[in-house]
């Protein structure tokens, strides 16, 4: 016989996938803010108070208001003391030309007495303030702000199976003889 026949067995394929969540967390954040320590320093030198009222006092100088006080009683006696010797003055001269009184007077010049202090008797008074060292600490101070607000991102892949034909199965029959007109 002049017959050929092939055959083929059908294939199926299958193709899974395996089931898997994937769970990547959001871990909680906290932000940070702190200020600097620190120190501030603040300092004085000592200081020296000089008191030299005794000093002034000896050669004959005075405190700045005693002496004003001093020399404004002392310039209104001698403006008064001036007027009173301008009057005088005008009388003589009067006298002197009513006759009754000689044009050249009678001098009476009194030479007055220095004495000169120059050294003071008392040494001046020293005082002296103490220094001040102040310093102060600034603690420092930390704040940390949470965000608390937490999300899981989750992926997660279902099981699944895909079955399908892969090749299909066949027969394949073929006459291959010459005798096709032939009757057998």
């Amino acid at each position: 016989m002049d017959i050929s026949i092939s055959s083929s067995y059908g294939q199926i394929g299958i193709d899974y996938i395996h089931s898997k969540i994937d769970v990547a967390p959001n871990p909680p954040t906290g932000d940070i803010h702190y200020s600097e320590y620190g120190v501030r320093i603040n300092s004085e030198d000592a200081k020296a108070n000089i008191d030299m009222q005794e000093c002034w006092a000896d050669i004959g100088l005075k405190r700045t208001m005693r002496f004003a006080r001093d020399n404004y009683q002392i310039a209104g006696n001698k403006t008064i003391d001036n007027i009173k010797k301008k009057a005088a003055e005008g009388n003589r001269l009067m006298r002197i030309e009513n006759g009754k009184a000689s044009i050249v007077p009678k001098s009476n010049y009194n030479i007055p007495r220095i004495n000169v202090t120059l050294m003071p008797k008392h040494g001046p008074r020293i005082y002296w303030s103490d220094p001040l060292l102040r310093m102060d600490y600034h603690e420092q101070n930390v704040d940390i702000d949470w965000n608390t607000e937490t999300r899981a991102v989750v992926n997660a892949t279902k099981h699944n199976v895909d079955i399908f034909l892969l090749k299909e199965p066949y027969i394949d029959i073929k006459y291959v003889g010459n005798r096709v007109d032939e009757v057998v």
